[in-house]
């Protein structure tokens, strides 16, 4: 844990005050698993690795529904902007609907296992990062 407290003070130290900066690291189905969050005036950007590594990043941009009665619909723009691995797509647009903001999200993932349990693992330790 104090490898990421020293990375999130070094990091903090040379970004807009504005920016939300978090990580951590918790092992999830036996892998250990990395996730970074940034959040800046217009976007927001992850890291799920468990590889300790960059992978293929992707773009999701959310949007809102087009009328009151379609209140659940959100439609998603999803882009592989480098790298093309349909699980890695998935799992960005996954995660990324934790997220209740219409900002661009740029996600880079490289995850050993993409079950529906490590994902809702990954996805439940990013909500208590972002709300702690």
């Amino acid at each position: 844990m104090e490898q990421y407290e020293a990375l999130n003070t070094a990091i903090k130290e040379n970004i807009n005050p504005n920016t939300i900066f978090k990580s951590t690291g918790a092992v999830i189905n036996n892998n250990h698993t990395d996730i970074v969050f940034a959040e800046f005036v217009n976007k927001i950007f992850l890291i799920v690795t468990q590889y300790k590594r960059l992978g293929s990043l992707v773009s999701v941009q959310k949007f809102s529904p087009s009328t009151a009665s379609d209140n659940q619909n959100y439609t998603y723009d999803i882009n592989t902007l480098f790298g093309s691995n349909e699980k890695e797509y998935l799992t960005a647009r996954y995660l990324t609907e934790a997220f209740s903001t219409e900002k661009q999200i740029l996600v880079f993932s490289t995850l050993k296992d993409h079950s529906r349990e490590t994902l809702e693992a990954i996805r439940s330790t990013l909500i208590n990062l972002i709300n702690n």
